[in-house]
């Protein structure tokens, strides 16, 4: 439920199975440790992202899994899960490495898919649409490869490698960072 009001509304856009039980992980550390609900929650949400946006568990997770645990035991959950999310998505994450990793035409990116959950969480509508929220379109399972319809792209003379590009990328980063900070 953390993950799901992050915007994270469906499975298809957790796709990094490792860091959904990573936050698990957290999550069952946090209610040991009787944390604060609203923190944990935060808490929780950020460190999903973080490790998504920045593929901590894929390679070798056990051993990102181990190292983790180990620093949890020595600093504590909330010190440690803090430090490493300011030292992973400093200010310079939003503005320049991610709009760069978002030039991609793949709807199966984790920077597009965290995207998606952005706009869910934000309340975002759907593309020239005044009542049609993105989280109704992803609950529907529609069609969200062109965030701008490709035929609108044409014709603001985008070539076809453009126009299936995510767009605007600079703007979703931002809007992303919103999102984040938020949780």
């Amino acid at each position: 439920m953390i993950l799901r009001s992050a915007g994270y509304v469906i499975s298809d856009l957790l796709r990094a199975q490792n860091a959904v039980n990573f936050a698990y992980v957290l999550y069952l550390r946090g209610r040991a440790e009787e944390m604060n609900a609203a923190d944990l929650e935060r808490l929780v949400g950020r460190w999903n992202v973080m490790s998504v946006l920045r593929g901590r568990y894929t390679g070798s997770p056990e051993t990102a899994f181990d190292f983790d645990m180990r620093q949890i035991e020595a600093r504590g959950l909330a010190a440690y899960t803090e430090a490493v999310i300011e030292t992973e998505l400093p200010d310079s994450f939003w503005s320049a490495l991610l709009p760069q990793e978002m030039d991609t035409s793949s709807t199966a990116s984790p920077y597009f898919l965290a995207y998606q959950a952005a706009q869910v969480k934000l309340g975002d509508l759907g593309f020239l649409s005044r009542d049609i929220t993105v989280r109704d379109l992803v609950l529907n399972r529609s069609d969200v490869h062109h965030v701008y319809p490709r035929n609108y792209l044409k014709k603001q003379g985008l070539t076809r490698t453009r126009y299936n590009q995510i767009a605007r990328r600079k703007f979703m980063a931002a809007k992303m960072r919103g999102w984040f900070d938020n949780l």
